[in-house]
């Protein structure tokens, strides 16, 4: 199968580390195609086991797990597959890793590939979810939280399980979590991925969290489980658009 891989050399003055007569020169790059020319003298031994080895990843990859009722999309500021990922994110916190978690939150752009209707293998959830996210568990006081969604109310990029806001013009206007309002003096507990908890993705108000716990769990291998459980009680997966992001006109 013929590879076009392109190697990308960076053009750049070197300055201080190419010496030349006492001085300096100037070094430049382009680009070099790696293609067939390179497979000339091709390692027969190491051919055999990446064979191998592929053989066996796209007989994992084609294991078809479950199925969709439905497409689910992902879409800012909310889509049926934000939900579904979010859904899920808190359910299995709750039942699987046993810790009663009252939110949680996720960045859209994570998803970067829609779920299709019909059969559903391991290989479409690595398309949906190709990074190795992290379950992380954090501890929030009530005016934290509050900053956070008061951030999330304006990106319009992050999707919420068990809490639901309201709006306008890229403002919070109002928010419940697990359908009551905000109590200041409370700490929550929020389940994310370890990307966002760490602060990157425009989510810097989480490094003020009293406490993070990394739990072992990764966000793919709960979706592939969402399926799997799904198909042991002879269900089908699906999800909506539910009002849970909610903007109102200015």
């Amino acid at each position: 199968m013929k590879r076009i891989l392109t190697t990308i050399l960076f053009s750049a003055l070197l300055t201080g580390f190419v010496p030349a007569s006492g001085g300096f020169r100037y070094v430049s790059g382009g680009r070099l195609a790696v293609d067939e020319r390179y497979d000339r003298d091709i390692d027969r031994a190491l051919q055999r086991r990446l064979h191998s080895r592929y053989v066996q990843m796209e007989g994992q990859m084609n294991q078809v797990i479950g199925r969709c009722a439905r497409r689910l999309k992902a879409e800012d500021p909310e889509g049926a597959l934000n939900n579904f990922c979010a859904d899920l994110l808190l359910r299995q916190t709750r039942e699987i890793i046993g810790c009663e978690a009252d939110l949680a939150l996720i960045n859209n752009h994570a998803l970067r590939k829609d779920l299709p209707k019909g059969e559903i293998t391991v290989g479409m959830v690595y398309e949906a979810l190709p990074f190795d996210d992290e379950l992380v568990i954090l501890e929030l006081q009530g005016k934290d939280l509050k900053r956070l969604v008061q951030t999330v109310a304006r990106r319009g990029s992050e999707t919420f399980a068990d809490l639901r806001l309201t709006e306008r013009d890229k403002f919070l206007v109002d928010f419940t979590v697990g359908g009551l309002a905000l109590d200041p003096e409370r700490t929550y507990r929020l389940v994310t991925i370890d990307y966002l908890a760490e602060g990157s993705g425009g989510m810097s108000v989480l490094r003020s969290a009293l406490s993070m716990t990394k739990t072992g769990y990764f966000l793919r291998d709960c979706m592939i489980r969402e399926f799997e459980m799904a198909t042991r009680e002879g269900r089908e997966v699906t999800s909506r658009i539910d009002g849970r992001f909610k903007s109102i006109e200015p």
